[in-house]
């Protein structure tokens, strides 16, 4: 008899066992809460190439965003021949303004094409002084006339993308005493990614690809390094009136980093 009831109990744990489990996998949810919370994928505005998948893109994009590369330059400040001249000039130095001279057509001579003697390469440097030399007072009246400080011509803060392409810091555009342009990024952070370039874009404030390389979009270069200040000569023949914003851009992916919508200064 003992043993029977035992059987029985067996028999009912056995049974028990699974119909409970079952239970409680179903009734489960209604008394428990499970949190999930994914980040939206990194690359989901990219562009994917043929030869590669989303998921590597997004291993691609994401891995080079937790890299900080830096690049720190000093504010271009290019050299005139005229203004070195005529800043010699009025110190009343006449020492330091034959060094000036001769140093620069020393220079000049250098600089020609071709191989001469060091007889005729001293007379170049002589003669070539001496045309400097009675050249002084309108070298003078050229640097007097000219900027000697680099001149705004437009500038703009970065902002996010969104909220995994994110930037900081500001953009101006130059006009240096020499009359050469120039873009320069000042306490400037940006989310690191592949191969990204520095764009001046017609458009404001662009939101898509084709926005910022739609006609008259200007690649000034690779970008230096994500954070930094940093210097971009423009072309002498680029209207920077036209360009209204610098754009941080993914080139083999399409994705906008950052962008600095540009306003006039002055």
């Amino acid at each position: 008899m003992l043993r029977r009831k035992r059987t029985l109990g067996i028999l009912a744990i056995v049974i028990l066992v699974p119909i409970l489990a079952i239970g409680w996998w179903l009734l489960a949810p209604l008394f428990t809460s499970t949190n999930v919370d994914e980040e939206f994928p990194f690359a989901a505005t990219a562009s994917v190439p043929p030869d590669m998948t989303r998921d590597q893109v997004e291993k691609v994009m994401s891995g080079i965003a937790m890299v900080d590369q830096s690049a720190n330059e000093e504010m271009l400040v290019p050299v005139d021949p005229a203004t070195e001249v005529a800043s010699a000039l009025s110190t009343g130095d006449s020492g330091a303004m034959d060094s000036v001279v001769k140093s620069l057509a020393d220079a000049a001579v250098k600089s020609m094409p071709g191989t001469m003697t060091a007889t005729a390469k001293d007379e170049m440097t002589q003669a070539m002084a001496k045309e400097m030399m009675d050249a002084l007072p309108e070298a003078s009246a050229k640097a007097g006339a000219q900027p000697t400080e680099p001149v705004r011509l437009k500038s703009g803060r970065f902002r996010d993308q969104d909220r995994f392409h994110k930037g900081s810091g500001k953009a101006t555009i130059y006009r240096l005493a020499d009359g050469s342009q120039l873009l320069r990024l000042e306490d400037f952070k940006v989310t690191n990614g592949p191969d990204l370039r520095v764009i001046l874009t017609r458009t404001q404030d662009p939101e898509q690809a084709g926005e910022v390389t739609g006609p008259g979009h200007l690649e000034l270069s690779k970008l230096k390094g994500n954070m930094g200040n940093q210097n971009y000569p423009i072309p002498d023949d680029a209207d920077v009136s036209s360009f209204n914003s610098v754009v941080i851009f993914c080139k083999p992916f399409k994705v906008i980093f950052s962008v600095a919508p540009l306003e006039g200064v002055g």
